[in-house]
Parts: C-alpha cells; structure tokens; sequence
C-alpha cells in the first residue's frame, strides 16, 4: 500500500526504485503506479525501456521540460555563418528518470522594435546526447550582419 493514494498518487519513485510505470493503478493494491529499480542497462533494457515496467504500461513519459542548455559559445566567423554550442544543465535533484529525445535549436531574429518569432533550425536538432554544437549558414536561412538569440 502507497502512502501517496489519498494525496493524488505517487509523484517520484524511492531512490531505490527510481522508474516509475505508466499504468495508474497496477500496484500498492492497485492504488497507484509501480516504481522499478534500473535494469542492467542504465535506465533501460536494450530498446530503452524498463523491463520492470514492461507489464505495466511500459516507462512513464517524463512530465518535466528539461533545463534550457547553457550557451557555451555562439560566434559568427564568417558571413551568413554561425557556430553555436552547448552544455545541459541539471535540476538540483541531480539524477532523473526522463529519457532524453533530442536537442532543438531556436533562432529569433532581433529587430529595432523588438523580437521576431522563434523559428526551430532542423538542421540542428540532433537525437545524440553528445552532440552540442552545430554550424548555421545561409542555407539554413541566416542573414548575415544580423543580430539573433538562440
């Protein structure tokens, strides 16, 4: 039985048991959602998921939006180019159960009055963790001798 039933349910799993299943009422007496220890493979099985939470919905998707990436360097070297790089930062809880997707790059043009609307750079967007850093040009749409925020 969950101390957390009567309280809305459970919101993070023990340390102990840190993968929480998506299933509401699979466990604590079908009160609330299981929570599983790590498999051998980091947070999941060889396809990414938890084979604890196999039978129970699979791996609850993570409800948190990560931590805006710190800008490392941004620089412009030549015309119509620009180098941008990042590193993640972390909440202060340290570890978490979110499985990382991707890394998206936004671009808003700054104006005189202001700024322009957010427009995402696919080709920077990446699905690997490692890579933090990618170079725009024209072909992705940069206008030289213009200021932007990333």
């Amino acid at each position: 039985e969950t101390c957390c039933g009567t309280h809305g349910g459970r919101m993070r799993c023990p340390q102990s048991a840190p993968v929480m299943c998506h299933n509401t009422n699979d466990c604590a007496g079908s009160t609330d959602r299981c929570c599983m220890p790590p498999s051998d493979y980091g947070t999941g099985s060889v396809d990414g998921r938890n084979e604890g939470c196999k039978y129970h919905g699979e791996e609850r998707i993570c409800e948190v939006k990560a931590r805006t990436p710190m800008l490392t360097q941004f620089e412009s070297l030549a015309p119509n180019e620009m180098t941008i790089s990042w590193e993640p930062r972390y909440y202060l809880t340290g570890s978490t159960t979110c499985i990382f997707l991707e890394w998206r790059v936004a671009l808003s043009r700054f104006y005189e009055w202001g700024e322009g609307p957010w427009d995402t750079q696919p080709s920077c967007n990446s699905p690997y963790w490692d890579r933090r850093t990618c170079t725009l040009t024209y072909e992705d749409g940069l206008i030289s001798m213009t200021k932007y925020h990333v």
